[in-house]
């Protein structure tokens, strides 16, 4: 990856990655873990890593480190013996225990709003493509307990997107910034 980042330094931040893309996001996870740095792919079923039903055979994956948590395999034998609500309990603190050791968490930018990460909160938020992604779904990571911000994207790359963004009327997150910083204060 062309941007260092010290994760040993970061050790007591919560960082989230995300992306408009599930191509962008899966591009930066498997970067990230062949770097060595604990990150965890949270998504739902299906997108460009692997199939649906291939998603428990990739680690790092919510997916994979769910079918391999003791707690997840408990709620399966509470789902047989029909106790959903007990079960749907343990597979939620399942999900909180995985996340919360992960180094890294990677998602797209509306998955970062979904059930899985709902009481999470991540103190460092970087956001990969924010150049293609709308300003209202860039937010969803930031409103994440975001203290440190890092935008990423280039405006010249993926003009067609941005054509279509001014027809709906729409903004990314780095246009607005960019209109408030270059705007003159009147006198």
């Amino acid at each position: 990856m062309g941007v260092g980042w010290n994760f040993a330094e970061a050790k007591e931040a919560h960082i989230l990655v995300t992306g408009y893309s599930n191509v962008a996001v899966d591009n930066i996870f498997l970067g990230l873990r062949a770097m060595g740095v604990a990150a965890l792919r949270v998504r739902s079923a299906g997108g460009a890593l692997v199939g649906t039903n291939e998603l428990a055979a990739v680690p790092g994956t919510i997916q994979y480190e769910l079918s391999r948590h003791q707690k997840t395999h408990l709620a399966a034998s509470l789902r047989s013996q029909r106790k959903t609500d007990q079960a749907r309990k343990y597979e939620r603190e399942a999900a909180r225990e995985i996340i919360t050791a992960a180094e890294v968490v990677c998602a797209t930018c509306v998955t970062a709003g979904g059930d899985l990460l709902a009481s999470c909160h991540f103190s460092h938020v970087l956001v990969d493509e924010a150049t293609q992604s709308t300003e209202s779904a860039t937010l969803i990571p930031i409103v994440r307990g975001c203290h440190t911000l890092v935008l990423i994207g280039d405006q010249q790359q993926v003009k067609s997107i941005q054509r279509a963004h001014s027809l709906l009327g729409l903004a990314t997150l780095i246009e607005r910034c960019s209109d408030v910083r270059c705007r003159r204060p009147r006198r």
